[in-house]
């Protein structure tokens, strides 16, 4: 689809009011949306499609648990550490751009250079096929190597920061019991397993599925970098 045709859909859907950016009277928020009556409509129609596919007919147990998740689980899982992107920043602009996203664009439109040094070329494509697996130090080492820096400005960008994508918050009012909005849906289902297994009388495999809101934070929301 075209930008001109992407362009003319979403205005169509938001005059016949399928959704509309939240909060729009006041200014709104990027990436943040509310559903009109035709929007919900289409919503509940792909969740009953969801469900007689996936637990009627293909007989998979659902489950269903709360928004909020206790600190230690998602510390046990490793959400906590390892929950995170890696960011950079434009000191001049305060605009944060994600680190792997920037180096793969950058990268891969350096790889059309016909006039490219072979062996420059291999690497960048071995940094390409590995990069999910990068660290901090393997972005910070890359983005230098190549020179890096902001796609829009060309200016050099602070190194890579973790930022973790979830949102923290309190149970109670003593702020003690520290929590997260879930990040994922399926967190109920790995805990529950063994009341799953009982219900389904002990047989093995099985399936389950869950459907809901998961919340994840975006230092860019609505933004492709």
């Amino acid at each position: 689809m075209t930008s001109l045709g992407r362009d003319k859909l979403e205005s169509t859907l938001r005059k016949r009011f399928f959704y509309t950016p939240s909060f729009e009277i006041y200014g709104g928020v990027s990436g943040l949306f509310d559903l009109g009556p035709p929007g919900c409509q289409l919503q509940n129609n792909v969740v009953q499609l969801w469900r007689e596919h996936f637990i009627v007919e293909e007989d998979m147990l659902q489950i269903d648990g709360p928004m909020l998740t206790p600190y230690d689980v998602l510390d046990a899982s490793g959400h906590v550490d390892k929950f995170t992107d890696w960011m950079c920043r434009n000191p001049k602009t305060k605009d944060y751009y994600r680190a792997d996203h920037l180096i793969e664009q950058t990268l891969k439109k350096r790889l059309l250079d016909k006039d490219v040094d072979p062996l420059d070329h291999k690497r960048m494509e071995d940094a390409l096929a590995t990069i999910d697996g990068f660290t901090g130090s393997d972005l910070v080492r890359t983005m230098q190597e190549y020179r890096i820096n902001d796609p829009v400005t060309n200016d050099v960008l602070d190194a890579p920061t973790p930022f973790n994508l979830m949102f923290q918050t309190n149970i109670g009012a003593s702020g003690q019991s520290k929590a997260f909005l879930r990040p994922e849906t399926a967190q109920g289902q790995f805990l529950n397993f063994n009341k799953l297994l009982d219900i389904n009388q002990g047989k093995i495999p099985f399936a389950s599925a869950s459907i809901g809101k998961s919340f994840r934070n975006e230092y860019r929301p609505g933004v492709d970098y």
